[in-house]
């Protein structure tokens, strides 16, 4: 039973370290995409509010994509399937 909980800890820990990394590192962006420096805080921040929110784990760079009538919308990749899809 002692391992065990040792072993709970050690995993545990990792984990969180791991959860914490991702949320500090910057999110690069696909393709050398370019971005203004207000656009790349506003965007870092709601992509790691999200991560938060629904625990995802990101699994790739920000694309740009559909860039019409000066909106320019990003997807990510995700480890796996997590939280609700978004539109807008």
């Amino acid at each position: 039973m002692k391992i065990f909980i040792i072993l709970f800890t050690i995993i545990v820990s990792i984990i969180l370290r791991a959860y914490a990394n991702n949320l500090n590192s910057h999110i690069a962006y696909c393709d050398n995409i370019q971005v203004e420096q207000q656009e790349d805080l506003v965007i870092q921040k709601l992509v790691k509010l999200f991560v938060t929110e629904m625990n995802c784990i990101i699994s790739g760079c920000l694309q740009q994509w559909d860039v019409q009538d000066n909106r320019v919308k990003y997807s990510i990749a995700w480890q796996e399937q997590c939280g609700p899809v978004i539109y807008g």
